[in-house]
């Protein structure tokens, strides 16, 4: 476009286009002043209307900033280019006017590019140029050009920002705190701070911790520079249930409901709102307790760390107990209900040293975490006093109650076992005649292993022999004592092992018993099979067909069941028959015939269990199979009723031969009873005779009182000797009558004819009376006679023994009967020696376990 000679208009009309231009500059200026302010208040009014009925949030608050900045920076730059610049020239306010007056715009526009042509032009006229401008000029100047000015609306603006500027200096005098923070916020959208509220609490988390699964309280406190005290404070989580929390002394009391979730808590108090975070966690709880004991000096122990188990810590009573309680996550904080502050590590809590006595203590610790949460109820830990236990032993043999020969021996097990630690272990004998209450009595001991403080079990062995312990035949109580180290505590004894200690003629009697028991109870297994017997016939009875209905086949299960019974006590019966008879071995005074007779019927019963018995069991078995036939099922119970009664001929003949060898056993017991009898006679003699010269010539009043003790002694001996010969009368009187030799009768009627029993008790008076001389001569005299008695049963035995060997023959026995009596007294005589050398290898092996349990004791 050329370039525009305004100087060359008319001046009128120069000045007619100034001033529109100036006065459209400042119309557009003062409205774009007017708007950016406008901007700028309304979104500083409405950031503080927000702010009022909420917590603005930073974008929003972001958003009016930029949109109060960009009237400044952004509109009022673009407005200046828009009615400034593009209005400058005189074509622009031509066209400017003509937006508004058409005809008037474009002859003005007209007149300014004719001023604009060339004058050199050859087509153009400058006189007529210039008459024409100056005609268009004179009408432009009875015109007022402001008039095209577009939409001026600067009034209205004005008053429009003079208003909100009116409102904001209102609001300001009414709260500046608020303008002032309305402010702020308004000029850093980035980094806004807090809203201002006319209710204000004090400072209050972005989260709290909660117990897990437990309601808890939050305590809302109004802050001094509070405007506004709402008389209620409104919170609900996202379940969006509204509660209410009335306002006293200036705080506000929140109940939150058990959460086992993180949720979001939002309080409205008046026009304060703030959402917190909730996070449900465990409370602290005691994950374990570790202590440290320092055990008391007579333990000897070295300290060692324990662990609570159930709650509880033990240790013995006088401990000191060094504790450190874990904590089940990081503690600030703990201490004793009944004392001071505690030293808190993360989760470790140092408590204070605990002196252990015979009342339990219960420590309760109150402690919180790093967020806060306390442990609730108290945490409990029980510390108990643990009272040293006696140690507790244990004595074992084969039987509770046993008997053996004196020259025999029985092998003991002890065990001990005390909670912290055993001085010894060992055995005592005391004659059972003693007071067995009285648990200070002591009789003969034999330390058996030695311990010490941390030895908590204690076992050892130990070879009882009587004769080498030179214990005489008698009832002993042996028991086992141990004993711990606590000072106050004495030896403790085991529950006694009663051991009878026999005479070979006592031990021969003994034997003769359990035989004859062994005998009774193979008698009632004969019984009961021949009532077995019976059943059997009557189910052979019945038609073979019949034979397969339930109450038969039961009937067969029946026999089958109770002949695995008596098989099996048959069997157990075995096994005490030959105990017995390896113990009968031991005794050399049992009369080796009766022995024989004895292995003879061993011999018979061994094979009846394992033979004929189990025969008999699997054809009853058989017979009441249902896959059996009805002819096959009575030929199975035809032969088992075969096999049923063949054992029980066995069993007879084998309780034949029991019988037969008690008799001779018994026979035999005669001989040794009788000499044992005259011994003890002997020793009476012998014990006045030491006596006789302390007392003679002295009346029985006048003794000494250890020699009064002394005779009443030996009186007591002779009347337990009197009371043995009386049984022995008793034992003759019923055996004469089952026994069909003569001597035994012809012997009974001398001893009761020479009333022998009323003669002892007259020397036990004379004897009371210390009448010793006649009691010395009765004696002996009795001791003869009784020995006389014993060579008449013995010399009857050898004569007739001749006299059988002579004869041969016998009633059948297998191989026992092939064996001659030299031959079987020889492999007794064997058995003997491999049970002596037995018991020598024992005793061997208890020594050298007591020389090792010697060696530490030594050491020390």
């Amino acid at each position: 476009m050329p370039c525009e000679p305004i100087n060359q208009l008319p001046e009128s009309l120069i000045r007619q286009l100034n001033e529109f231009k100036r006065r459209l500059r400042i119309i557009k200026i003062v409205e774009a002043l007017c708007l950016a302010g406008i901007v700028l208040t309304l979104t500083f009014l409405i950031l503080f209307t927000s702010d009022r009925l909420w917590d603005t949030p930073h974008p929003f608050v972001s958003v009016l900033s930029i949109l109060g900045i960009c009237g400044l920076f952004i509109f009022l730059p673009w407005w200046g280019i828009q009615w400034v610049w593009r209005r400058r020239k005189a074509t622009q306010l031509a066209k400017l006017i003509g937006d508004n007056d058409a005809d008037l715009g474009d002859r003005l526009l007209g007149i300014i590019e004719l001023n604009a042509e060339e004058t050199n032009n050859q087509f153009s006229s400058e006189a007529l140029k210039q008459a024409a401008i100056k005609q268009i000029a004179e009408e432009v100047a009875k015109k007022d050009l402001n008039i095209n000015i577009p939409k001026p609306k600067h009034l209205h603006l004005s008053w429009a920002l003079g208003l909100l500027f009116f409102i904001i200096v209102i609001i300001s005098c009414w709260s500046p705190d608020a303008a002032d923070n309305t402010f702020h916020r308004f000029i850093s959208p980035t980094n806004p701070p807090p809203r201002f509220t006319f209710t204000q609490l004090s400072s209050t988390p972005e989260e709290i911790i909660v117990p897990l699964g437990e309601s808890s309280g939050y305590t809302l406190k109004l802050s001094e520079h509070t405007q506004t005290k709402p008389e209620q404070a409104s919170y609900h989580l996202s379940n969006e249930i509204l509660y209410k929390a009335t306002l006293f002394n200036n705080t506000y009391e929140l109940h939150i409901p058990p959460l086992q979730l993180e949720d979001e808590l939002t309080i409205t108090a008046g026009d304060y709102i703030k959402t917190i975070r909730v996070v449900p966690k465990q409370r602290p709880t005691l994950r374990s307790v570790a202590a440290r004991v320092h055990y008391p000096d007579y333990l000897g122990l070295t300290d060692e760390s324990i662990g609570m188990k159930a709650g509880i810590i033990s240790a013995p009573n006088g401990a000191t107990l060094h504790m450190t309680a874990e904590a089940s996550q990081a503690l600030a904080s703990a201490k004793l209900i009944q004392g001071d502050a505690l030293s808190v590590d993360n989760e470790f809590v140092t408590l204070p040293p605990q002196k252990l006595t015979n009342q339990s203590q219960n420590l309760q610790l109150q402690w919180t975490d790093l967020d806060g949460l306390s442990s609730g109820s108290p945490i409990q830990i029980k510390v108990e006093a643990i009272e040293d236990q006696n140690p507790s032993v244990y004595i074992r043999a084969k039987n509770d109650e046993l008997y053996i020969l004196e020259e025999s021996s029985i092998e003991l097990e002890v065990e001990a076992a005390d909670d912290y630690g055993l001085k010894n272990i060992g055995i005592e004998w005391v004659n059972e005649q003693s007071d067995k209450s009285d648990e200070s009595s002591s009789g003969t001991e034999k330390l058996i292993s030695q311990g010490n403080q941390t030895t908590k079990e204690l076992s050892g062995k130990y070879v009882f022999q009587a004769r080498a312990l030179q214990i005489k035949p008698q009832s002993l109580l042996i028991r086992a004592y141990t004993q711990d180290y606590h000072p106050d505590h004495k030896r403790i004894y085991s529950e006694p092992l009663s051991i009878t200690i026999l005479s070979p003629s006592e031990h021969a009697q003994k034997i003769k018993s359990e035989l004859e028991r062994i005998t009774g109870d193979l008698e009632s297994i004969i019984r009961h099979m021949e009532s077995m017997s019976d059943e059997t016939k009557r189910l052979k009875d019945i038609p073979a067909d019949q034979l397969k209905s339930e109450e038969s086949r039961q009937r067969l299960q029946s026999l089958a069941d109770e002949e695995e019974i008596l098989r099996g006590n048959m069997q157990e019966l075995m096994k005490e028959s030959e105990e017995l008879f390896k113990e009968a071995s031991k005794n050399s005074q049992i009369d080796p015939k009766g022995m024989k007779e004895f292995m003879k019927g061993l011999g018979m019963m061994k094979p009846i269990a394992p033979g004929k018995m189990l025969q008999a069991q699997k054809k009853f078995q058989e017979a009441a199979d249902n896959n059996q036939s009805p002819s096959q099922s009575q030929d199975a119970l035809k032969e088992g009723e075969k096999k049923h009664d063949e054992a029980i001929q066995q069993m007879k003949k084998a309780m034949n031969q029991l019988n037969k060898s008690t008799q001779e056993m018994e026979a035999s017991t005669f001989v040794a009873r009788l000499r044992q009898s005259a011994t003890k006679e002997e020793t009476i003699a012998n014990s006045l005779v030491n006596k006789l010269t302390e007392i003679v010539g002295f009346a029985y009043d006048d003794l000494d009182p250890s020699n009064k003790r002394e005779l009443n002694a030996i009186a007591q001996k002779q009347h337990d000797s009197t009371q043995d010969i009386a049984w022995i009368l008793e034992d003759l009187n019923y055996y004469k009558a089952r026994s069909s030799e003569s001597i035994y009768s012809e012997l009974y009627e001398q001893m009761d004819n020479f009333s022998l029993r009323e003669k002892l008790d007259a020397t036990q008076n004379n004897i009371k009376q210390a009448i010793t001389a006649q009691s010395i001569d009765e004696a002996h005299y009795y001791a003869s006679t009784l020995r006389a008695w014993a060579k008449l049963i013995d010399d009857f035995k050898k004569q007739k023994d001749a006299s059988s060997s002579s004869g041969g023959g016998g009633d059948g026995g297998g191989d026992q009967e092939s064996m001659s009596d030299q031959e079987f007294e020889f492999m007794l005589k064997v058995i003997r020696m491999i049970q002596k050398e037995q018991a020598i290898r024992s005793k061997t092996r208890a020594i050298e376990q007591e020389k090792r349990n010697a060696l530490p004791s030594e050491k020390k």
